[in-house]
């Protein structure tokens, strides 16, 4: 890691946890029952099925009577005019170096309370680790990477499953495990 991601990051952990102070989350660990709201993000799957994949994980969200959205970051080849209203395609526009995210797109994200986000990216990203940290969600759930510390509960794969719809999947069902 060159110096200048380092200074980045360091900054962007000051950044969340000066937010953290001032807005503290409630963190509850949630059965799939009590989940009616999902904000998944996905960064850079390098899966030929990502398409197939999304429309898996949407059409199984949307079954199950709850509220999804998808953030896109740095993928390739998916357009989001398959999932209009369940797609937000984050830019690299939005991101600023030392800062995170814009603030109109952090508003966007806090404008709907969503219950459970959900990182299913197996590589390091700090735009997704700067959203777990500010998200006002009640739960963090995701795939093991280096940074771990803004997630509730973490799936940790060992590089076994580099595909999104199985870390979906063996995420759903620990979530269907869990007792309150």
């Amino acid at each position: 890691m060159n110096i200048f991601r380092k200074i980045r990051r360091v900054i962007l952990r000051f950044r969340i946890k000066n937010y953290q102070k001032k807005n503290p989350r409630e963190k509850q660990f949630l059965n799939i029952r009590d989940i009616h709201s999902m904000l998944i993000l996905v960064y850079r799957d390098d899966s030929q099925n990502l398409v197939d994949d999304l429309r898996h994980i949407i059409s199984t969200l949307l079954n199950k009577h709850m509220v999804v959205k998808v953030v896109l970051y740095n993928t390739k080849n998916v357009s989001t005019e398959d999932f209009p209203d369940h797609i937000y395609e984050l830019k690299k526009s939005h991101v600023r170096y030392f800062h995170g995210l814009r603030t109109s797109i952090t508003n966007r994200f806090h404008s709907h309370n969503y219950d459970v986000l959900m990182n299913l990216s197996c590589k390091d990203n700090t735009t997704f680790e700067y959203l777990a940290g500010i998200s006002n969600c009640k739960m963090n759930v995701g795939v093991k990477t280096k940074y771990v510390e803004y997630y509730d509960f973490l799936l940790d794969t060992k590089g076994e499953y580099q595909n999104i719809g199985k870390s979906f999947d063996i995420l759903m069902s620990y979530l269907e495990q869990i007792n309150k």
